[in-house]
């Protein structure tokens, strides 16, 4: 049998919910690409953990 084809209820189930999801806009798709973005999101993410981190640490 195909593998993409699904066998059980549960692989038609969440086929057809991944089929009726949403596609991200043009503008979301070049915001996730973007290299300067995606770096000031890591600094943020990282400046957010040592602050939890240095609050636990005192």
């Amino acid at each position: 049998m195909d593998r993409l084809t699904p066998t059980s209820p549960a692989d038609v189930a969440t086929t057809e919910r991944i089929a009726a999801a949403p596609l991200p806009t043009g503008a979301t798709l070049r915001l996730r690409q973007n290299l300067l973005v995606q770096l000031v999101r890591f600094a943020r993410i990282n400046l957010r953990m040592m602050k939890v981190i240095s609050a636990k640490h005192s």
